[in-house]
């Protein structure tokens, strides 16, 4: 066989092995969501699901908290799910995505999170407050793309191109 096309044929079976890897791990975190959902890691003796995905699992204190993040998203925006399978949305993101998520803003928010894995210096900054506390500020960077949230209640989403669109929260 000619090298050429045994690198091709690798390629083609390494892009369907990691088709495969993005939809399996969607899958296990929509599972996840609806285990933590049911709080069914109680029946099983663990005060959180932390816990059953560390000492149960087996999986490193980092894993776990991206996959309990990732749940928690899950249950709050099941619109994430589509994105996870199609390897659109990265679970290394899926945390920074969580702090700054909202109904008001998820449709302007989570595309910007696409093809992305952790912040890097530069990019998207979004601050927030009324999250999960009142004084929360998450600096994210991602690309060449910066939303702002400002005060609670209110959300203004501002973008490179000079799009602006405001509301309440």
């Amino acid at each position: 066989m000619d090298a050429s096309i045994a690198a091709h044929e690798s390629s083609r079976r390494l892009a369907e092995l990691l088709r495969h890897e993005q939809y399996g791990l969607a899958e296990f975190l929509v599972a996840l969501a609806e285990f933590d959902r049911e709080r069914l890691w109680l029946q099983l003796g663990h005060a959180s699901l932390f816990s059953f995905l560390h000492r149960e699992l087996g999986l490193s204190n980092a894993a776990a908290h991206y996959r309990k993040v990732a749940a928690g998203l899950i249950q709050e925006f099941p619109e994430v799910v589509g994105p996870l399978r199609q390897g659109k949305l990265c679970l290394t993101s899926v945390a920074d995505l969580a702090r700054v998520m909202t109904p008001e803003n998820r449709a302007e928010v989570l595309p910007r999170f696409f093809h992305r894995s952790r912040p890097r210096p530069g990019g998207l900054e979004v601050r927030t407050a009324g999250r999960a506390h009142d004084d929360l500020m998450a600096r994210l960077t991602y690309g060449n793309d910066w939303m702002e949230h400002c005060a609670p209640g209110t959300r203004s989403v501002q973008c490179t191109d000079g799009a602006s669109s405001r509301g309440t929260g």
